[in-house]
């Protein structure tokens, strides 16, 4: 961990025993809304994904104390705040400095 958490940082984070990876999309005193359009305290956020972003109902989420809210950048894949809900900062382990992945190497 090195410090404190800021919007648009790539973290690893620890749900049901096992670890994953998405990035910080709203903090403390945010306000999340996704329907079919998606906001941060009534902001369409600048982002660099490719990816609409997916949801099975409407969310509306304020954040409370340490808590963020995650998306994954592949935003098809909703195994993120959408389905777990905010994240405490308490189950983050960090921030996701470098990644390498490889296919058919």
């Amino acid at each position: 961990k090195l410090g404190g958490y800021e919007r648009g940082q790539v973290v690893a984070y620890e749900v049901d025993g096992g670890t994953r990876f998405a990035r910080i999309v709203a903090l403390n005193g945010d306000a999340i809304l996704i329907d079919e359009q998606y906001t941060i305290n009534g902001q369409q956020p600048y982002e660099e994904v490719f990816y609409a972003t997916e949801y099975s109902t409407p969310i509306n989420v304020s954040m409370n104390g340490n808590q963020v809210y995650l998306l994954n950048d592949y935003r098809e894949n909703m195994g993120d705040s959408r389905s777990y809900g905010p994240i405490t900062t308490d189950n983050l382990k960090g921030h996701v400095i470098f990644m390498f992945r490889w296919r058919s190497f």
